[in-house]
């Protein structure tokens, strides 16, 4: 097979129909569709059954092309941190499972254009403003009404100009306290989060530590900490908004 460290490209045997590959520091696999056309010929008699890449924790996706190993039956993928593809709920399932997975997207699977954007922070932090200035053509937003305002999960989707395949489905998650404990449910890691605050006024002569719990450093500090919980290693965007009614310093 093709296995490619960071030492570059290894070539290993197989024993008894199965290569074991756990705990090489691989990076990736790469694709046997990309080998010369010779080496590809023979993909379809390997005997190969069992490929096991456990215990790579810098493995991020498993190619398709492995699909023409006719006979490969499981590829194992335990505890590789950053694998995205096959997800980790596939992954959890075996290795059978995770070469079933492989197999339907390579026979008939289509390219998601669809990404989820959440919008997180505060009650009253100005999240829907920014949902609505980055989905208008002039990136402005109206003013947002008391009686208007978010309950439970507002979903929105933002297509992008023509030259982008691709669309964003907006959650924005209301931020008031009594949501606190339920919004977290909805959290996911094949997701992209903004996290708005609300520029205030501070009084810097008061140690941080001392300061009220709703100051931009705690608001932000709980919400960091709520996502490392539930999305360890989540794409991450901080928005301030309000930032006209506070002064320079």
């Amino acid at each position: 097979t093709w296995l490619a460290s960071a030492e570059g490209t290894a070539y290993l045997g197989s024993h008894e129909h199965r290569l074991d590959c756990q705990r090489l520091d691989l990076q990736r696999i790469v694709d046997p569709m990309e080998i010369d056309v010779a080496y590809r010929a023979g993909l379809g008699g390997m005997p190969l059954k069992v490929l096991d890449v456990s215990h790579n924790p810098e493995l991020v996706a498993l190619p398709l092309g492995l699909c023409e190993v006719a006979m490969l039956q499981e590829i194992r993928c335990e505890e590789c941190k950053k694998l995205k593809s096959p997800p980790e709920e596939i992954v959890g399932q075996g290795g059978a499972a995770v070469m079933q997975f492989l197999r339907a997207i390579y026979k008939d699977g289509t390219k998601n254009q669809e990404m989820l954007l959440f919008l997180i922070g505060n009650g009253e932090a100005g999240k829907t403003s920014v949902k609505n200035a980055l989905m208008a053509d002039d990136n402005t937003s109206p003013k947002i009404q008391e009686d208007s305002r978010s309950v439970g999960i507002s979903v929105s989707l933002w297509t992008l100009p023509d030259h982008f395949e691709l669309a964003y489905k907006i959650l924005d998650l209301a931020g008031q306290a009594v949501y606190a404990s339920t919004n977290q449910f909805f959290l996911t890691p094949r997701a992209v989060y903004v996290l708005v605050w609300r520029a205030k006024e501070v009084d810097l002569s008061v140690p941080q530590g001392q300061r009220a719990d709703w100051t931009p450093e705690a608001m932000v500090e709980s919400w960091m900490e709520l996502l490392q919980f539930r999305v360890p290693g989540a794409s991450v965007a901080v928005v301030v908004t309000h930032i006209d009614q506070v002064s320079a310093e």
